[in-house]
């Protein structure tokens, strides 16, 4: 008989424990590895997918803010979804932050002079401005269109890998 259990739930903190001897038992440890080191990666994306979504829920009313700002647009809701689903695995996910101009912005903050912002608009405009350095800026306006722009993947690589 068989037994791997995991402690906690299937988190980054979930540890494997078999206690069995079989090689059954090591097949179904590695099967539970290699299902948890997938959540491992997936479970980030989950959790910004929640965030914009709490956002949106939030901000998609006139004055959200309680003044004007412009709720935000059900296409800028979609184009941000799409952008978060388009990110490459390896890619830390972004903090979700609404704008009073309806817009959806998705930052990067990596400590002084590292940081990303994208103000993702309901046509599927990116602009963006990153700081890469003491000196370095780069402001940028590019069109999403599911696939995300290799100038933007490549300031995002500047930013999060230093």
């Amino acid at each position: 008989m068989t037994a791997t259990v995991t402690l906690g739930l299937p988190s980054f903190a979930a540890r494997i424990f078999n206690t069995g001897a079989s090689s059954d038992a090591k097949r179904l440890e590695d099967l539970l590895a290699s299902v948890l080191t997938t959540y491992r990666r997936v479970a980030p994306r989950d959790l910004t997918l929640a965030d914009l979504s709490r956002v949106y829920s939030e901000c998609r009313v006139e004055g959200w803010d309680g003044y004007s700002a412009k709720p935000i647009s059900p296409d800028a809701y979609h184009a941000a979804v799409r952008f978060i689903l388009a990110l490459p695995a390896v890619v830390p996910m972004p903090e979700v932050v609404p704008e009073p101009d309806g817009e959806i912005s998705l930052e990067w903050d990596f400590g002084q002079w590292r940081a990303l912002s994208l103000s993702i608009s309901e046509s599927g405009r990116i602009a963006y401005a990153a700081m890469l350095g003491r000196y370095k800026r780069e402001t940028r306006s590019e069109i999403f269109d599911d696939v995300i722009p290799p100038e933007i993947l490549s300031t995002l690589w500047k930013v999060t890998h230093g």
